[in-house]
């Protein structure tokens, strides 16, 4: 199964082909005011949430090669869609599907790489190759984010359109994979409702139990909230032009990339 780790590699790259990452703002403020981006971002954050799980089952009940399949798939077309959006509403629309498309690779590839390697009995290895996944994560968009600040200048729609590329590269890349003999989880889709179920009543079986389910959802709102929105926001109103931008981020990811090869450890 060493074929599916170095697939996995690559699809970590086109995953994370964030070509907009340093300009998106000034894409989005084409069409809209920062009220607007705020609705297309709660958009992002309500769609990830409720996504998460039920996608998360999709890859046990069809398999991780196909649930990876339709990732992309759905990330492609929502890449193609902002590029070529005529409105707002095209845009809000085109978030919502790369968010579900997200959230069926969310966990799948890391599922598949451990099954790949328990199935070769290098599940050891699996710390690892995690990290070096991790890396090319955070490098993919140091790198693409520059290039997507010099673009920009010359077709506000060129850091999406190759953005698009790339979702489409990891989709053919997906087809290549072997699905892994091998599954850590048995799954029967009667045992996921009771389980979600049974899930659910635990975050609100008490009182205390509640408000500690809304203080820590309300955390992770707002963190998110910051790093999606509000930096890019104060760069902005700070006069960073697009290249600036790109280079920022770049940056900034970079050192995440190679502070993540401690994850291992």
């Amino acid at each position: 199964m060493k074929n599916n780790i170095a697939i996995a590699y690559f699809l970590a790259f086109a995953k994370n082909t964030w070509f907009w990452l340093g300009i998106w703002i000034f894409y989005y403020l084409r069409f809209t005011n920062y009220a607007g981006i705020g609705i297309i971002e709660t958009v992002l954050i309500i769609t990830m949430t409720l996504t998460e799980i039920p996608t998360g089952a999709v890859a046990d009940l069809l398999g991780k090669k196909k649930t990876l399949i339709i990732a992309f798939l759905l990330e492609a077309i929502g890449a193609f869609m902002m590029a070529f959006a005529p409105n707002f509403q095209t845009i809000v629309f085109a978030v919502f599907v790369m968010c579900v498309g997200g959230a069926f690779y969310s966990g799948t590839l890391d599922a598949l790489v451990f099954d790949s390697l328990k199935q070769d009995g290098d599940e050891k290895k699996f710390d690892k190759v995690i990290s070096n996944i991790s890396s090319i994560s955070l490098i993919a968009p140091a790198v693409c984010s520059i290039i997507g600040g010099l673009v920009y200048g010359i077709d506000p729609r060129l850091p999406f359109i190759l953005n698009a590329v790339g979702y489409t590269l990891g989709f053919v890349l997906s087809f290549f994979l072997t699905e892994p003999k091998i599954d850590t989880i048995k799954f029967s889709f009667n045992n996921y409702l009771n389980q979600t179920g049974q899930g659910l009543k635990q975050l609100f079986k008490s009182y205390e139990v509640k408000w500690q389910t809304i203080l820590l959802l309300s955390i992770g709102f707002i963190t998110v909230i910051s790093s999606e929105m509000v930096d890019s926001f104060v760069s902005f109103e700070f006069g960073f032009i697009d290249k600036q931008m790109g280079i920022l981020w770049s940056v900034i990811f970079i050192i995440s990339a190679l502070a993540s090869q401690s994850t291992s450890y």
